[in-house]
């Protein structure tokens, strides 16, 4: 986690390549962006969507959501695939 807060070129790479991407964020990766500043809770969405493609289907097709206490803006991520709702911990529309 210090890493992400030095922005060491790896975790600069991933934040680009792969998050900014499959979740096509507005804006993108850039200094100061939302991305760059909370990497690890959208990297957390990023994979929550990887595995709610492997869970979501199946004979009822379940219905899969994100929720997190993290400093997230889920407008943003234009790309959520299977995950069908977003929000955060403890409010109404979660």
């Amino acid at each position: 986690m210090e890493e992400v807060k030095f922005g060491t070129p790896i975790n600069q790479k991933f934040g680009k390549t792969v998050v900014e991407r499959e979740l096509r964020i507005v804006g993108g990766y850039k200094p100061g962006s939302e991305l760059s500043r909370d990497l690890i809770a959208y990297s957390n969405v990023y994979w929550a969507k990887k595995i709610a493609g492997s869970i979501s289907g199946g004979p009822i097709g379940n219905p899969v959501a994100v929720l997190t206490t993290e400093r997230v803006n889920f407008t943003l991520c234009k790309s959520m695939g299977d995950l069908l709702r977003s929000g955060f911990v403890m409010n109404d529309q979660a």
